[in-house]
């Protein structure tokens, strides 16, 4: 999932990866 968010590059993601 971690990578999965940080290959979308997505607001949204990024603040759950980071």
């Amino acid at each position: 999932m971690p990578l999965n968010c940080m290959r979308t590059n997505k607001p949204q993601k990024n603040k759950l990866v980071a």
